[in-house]
């Protein structure tokens, strides 16, 4: 009211606890809000030290270039603009404002490996360079970069590869798909997945190497 600025809220409740169950409660109600609204941004608070936990939680399970580069600025309609700034500069910001924040009690609890990493990992990550948040996100920044090259050739040779529209979908190139490197057959079938469902997700590593 203070700011002249709509805000809209929703009150949701879990069959069972989870954080990924939460996430996709935010989402949702993000992308609904942005539908409903005609917004083409959702701005997300994320920060440096929270690209540097996804990052290594990619890492320690597991991941490519996708996971290891972490999040971008820009992601569709998402939109992170502080995720080059740290917790400290932020919270400094707010209060050279006398702007309040609130903190999710749930970021106190080390049972998520999140968290884990935030209270643990990166201290001691810190004691063995003090900028080493920096330079994992400067880390992340690189795969990124590399990644985006690569997803756009991927979807090129997808491109190239497609022949037509089967009964049980989309027909593709065997021949000309088995003559690129694996690096980049993986970035066409990750795009021909994309084409063929409308996003990128849950498919993982062993899936391509089963459609490889």
């Amino acid at each position: 009211e203070r700011w002249g600025l709509e805000c809209r809220v929703r009150r949701w409740r879990a069959a069972k606890k989870g954080e990924a169950r939460a996430r996709e409660a935010r989402y949702d109600f993000l992308y609904k809000t942005a539908a409903d609204g005609g917004f083409e941004r959702i701005a997300l608070g994320h920060t440096r030290e929270d690209q540097v936990e996804t990052v290594l939680v990619n890492l320690a399970r597991g991941a490519g270039l996708d996971g290891l580069g972490g999040m971008g600025v820009l992601d569709g309609p998402l939109w992170r603009p502080f995720l080059d700034l740290d917790h400290a500069s932020l919270r400094t910001y707010l209060r050279d404002r006398g702007v309040a924040w609130r903190e999710d009690p749930s970021n106190a609890d080390r049972g998520p490996a999140r968290n884990l990493i935030r209270h643990e990992v990166l201290p001691l990550l810190g004691r063995i360079n003090p900028e080493a948040v920096a330079a994992v996100a400067r880390t992340a920044g690189i795969l990124r970069r590399q990644r985006e090259h690569l997803r756009a050739q991927g979807e090129e040779l997808a491109r190239l590869a497609f022949l037509d529209r089967g009964p049980w979908g989309r027909v593709y190139s065997v021949p000309l798909l088995s003559q690129a490197h694996p690096a980049l057959l993986y970035e066409a079938l990750r795009a021909a997945w994309a084409e063929e469902v409308g996003w990128r997700g849950y498919l993982e590593s062993a899936h391509l190497v089963e459609m490889a």
